[in-house]
């Protein structure tokens, strides 16, 4: 059956990338700040991604629409009739299917603006882990799309980065400008990506990012606001280190007029530098030693970090709060209790 469909869309063109692209996976951790809140749709490329079979479709009649071309899966299924009812007329348009194969989604027009985006996803896999080659090349794939007008370019190139390790982040040699940075922050659009971009400011420590950084979270402070407040705190600490540490720590941690919201954005970005960047432990984990005695209603929300990190200094402050049956959260108890435990068993592990 022959249709006046463009060539298909293979994968030779990026082949020196995918033996990084599809090597086994390694354990990572994404992350947490530049997702924002974390409760989001799948971006196109993720759907891409996931997708078993990936097919050109033209409108057919009614609720049927016909196989014009396979772009992944069985090119069997050319000329093919599914069902759907989004009521897309067009021509080319682009339909994907995951393991039942009787279940299409069609995910609208297939343009030439787009073409490019599905090139690249082709040959690609969700990626929950990787190493660090892996990751970076598949960030220097979408780094040009970061910004994006169009949400479905746009918003898969945030996808991908903002779901990769902090770490393979602040190790990148190239970002998007902070004068583009700067600019998509200053925008109205698309809100929920701006976590990532204040992440990524960090990347930049001038003194004109710092200014805008610390204005950033001058302004929050007034307002009292937790927006994207973690991912400010994240490029705080990425351009000052151990003096950011304390600023956070002397305008938040230990004022007890800031909300739990405020304090929580605090410690993850906090907790977050000290595990991804080991460089800046030693100026953070006393913060939050600081603020689990300064605290103890509270202080379980820095258990968890200082126990991966192995600093058991907090050992006999929580068996003394366990002791007195201080107040807190089940989930403090929790953490403090998850905490005691390390501590015993690597006391144990020591004395053999």
């Amino acid at each position: 059956m022959s249709h006046s469909v463009p060539s298909k869309i293979r994968v030779a063109a990026i082949v020196p990338i995918l033996v990084l692209l599809l090597l086994p996976p390694h354990p990572a951790v994404s992350c947490p700040i530049c997702t924002g809140d974390g409760n989001r749709p799948p971006s196109y490329a993720e759907i891409l991604m996931a997708a078993e079979t990936i097919a050109v479709v033209s409108f057919k009649d009614g609720k049927s629409y016909e196989i014009w071309d396979v772009l992944r899966g069985d090119e069997e299924l050319l000329g093919e009739s599914i069902e759907d009812s989004s009521g897309y007329k067009q021509q080319r348009i682009l339909a994907v299917r995951t393991m039942d194969p009787a279940k299409w989604r069609i995910l609208g027009p297939f343009d030439s603006e787009l073409r490019p985006l599905v090139q690249r996803c082709l040959p690609l896999s969700p990626l929950k882990a990787g190493l660090d080659e892996v990751w970076h090349a598949r960030l220097d794939l979408f780094e040009k799309d970061l910004g994006h007008q169009d949400y479905r370019i746009g918003g898969s190139a945030w996808a991908v980065w903002a779901t990769a390790p902090y770490r393979i982040l602040a190790s990148r040699t190239s970002a998007p400008s902070p004068e583009t940075l700067r600019k998509l922050i200053a925008a109205r659009q698309r809100p929920n990506e701006k976590a990532l971009w204040w992440s990524l400011l960090g990347l930049y420590p001038s003194d004109q990012n710092r200014t805008f950084v610390r204005a950033g979270l001058e302004g929050a402070l007034k307002k009292g606001s937790t927006e994207n407040l973690a991912a400010m705190f994240s490029a705080h600490l990425a351009h000052d280190g151990e003096k950011a540490a304390k600023f956070i720590s002397d305008r938040y941690l230990l004022d007890p007029s800031r909300s739990f919201e405020e304090v929580r954005a605090a410690l993850l970005a906090l907790g977050l530098h000290g595990t991804e960047i080991p460089d800046l432990r030693p100026g953070i984990q006393p913060v939050l030693v600081n603020f689990a005695k300064q605290r103890p209603r509270i202080s379980g929300m820095v258990a968890r970090d200082l126990m991966t990190w192995e600093n058991w200094s907090l050992e006999k402050h929580y068996r003394t709060l366990m002791a007195k049956k201080t107040r807190m959260t089940p989930d403090n108890k929790k953490a403090i209790a998850e905490y005691l435990a390390a501590c015993a068993k690597a006391s144990n592990e020591t004395k053999k």
